[in-house]
């Protein structure tokens, strides 16, 4: 069980106030997912693809205990999201934030240490894993200076950083590329490679259709809440039909 994920008619539904004038406001509700039902095969780079919006996020946040659905069930690695929820976290692995999900004051190897510390790492496992994230990334040459100094990008490669610290088998990967350069998002995308060669479990989100077609062997598509498609890129690519592509050439 461990890497795979199982998603059976996830729900999320939000309460939100409306204004009414300047003293009123009306309760309504945004329907963020609507029954999406999937599954993810251990061992496999699977891509979640939408615009902005579609819903992908808040899936992601699902599946790691982030946000309680609103209806439905998913088990990741085996454990039920809600009833072995400390489970869930401690065999996943997760950037969803970005640069927001790091201590700007601390440096990198602080950061890292501190991070290994939260998921009872041994000191020794703490320093082992961090200087190996450290030479993954490149980032050996900063590691001791603090975050805030960092560029955009070298900010976001440490964030991917710290979804490695407790070795997962599954990593959820919200968008790691944004913000990054060409060169930087082809090497973590090849980074990527590398850890589901080594026998990892990859959930990557991207809005991206060439992303995700140069690394996910399966995708589903997302827009609106709702699961519109879900199979290997060329096989989707096919559906499409010829009459519906457009080929520009320069």
């Amino acid at each position: 069980m461990r890497g795979t994920v199982k998603i059976e008619d996830i729900q999320k539904t939000y309460q939100t106030r409306q204004r009414k004038g300047l003293f009123k406001s009306e309760r309504g509700s945004v329907e963020a997912l609507k029954g999406v039902t999937l599954d993810v095969k251990a061992g496999e780079i699977f891509g979640l693809l939408g615009p902005n919006g579609a819903g992908k996020t808040t899936l992601i946040k699902i599946l790691t205990t982030l946000l309680l659905p609103t209806g439905g069930d998913a088990w990741v690695n085996g454990y039920h999201i809600e009833k072995d929820s400390n489970a869930v976290r401690a065999t996943v692995g997760c950037m969803l934030m970005g640069e927001r999900g790091l201590y700007w004051k601390l440096t990198a190897r602080e950061n890292l240490m501190y991070f290994g510390a939260l998921y009872h790492l041994t000191p020794s496992e703490r320093v082992r894993r961090t200087e190996q994230i450290l030479g993954l990334l490149d980032l050996e040459d900063i590691a001791d200076r603090s975050v805030e100094t960092y560029s955009s990008g070298q900010k976001m490669k440490l964030a991917f950083g710290k979804a490695l610290i407790n070795d997962a088998s599954l990593l959820v990967l919200d968008e790691p590329t944004n913000t990054l350069d060409v060169p930087s998002a082809s090497e973590l995308r090849a980074i990527v490679r590398r850890l589901n060669t080594e026998g990892k479990t990859v959930i990557y989100t991207t809005h991206i259709m060439a992303e995700a077609e140069t690394l996910c062997g399966r995708v589903a598509i997302i827009d609106h809440g709702q699961l519109l498609a879900v199979g290997e890129v060329p096989e989707l690519k096919a559906s499409l039909g010829r009459d519906q592509i457009t080929r520009i050439e320069a």
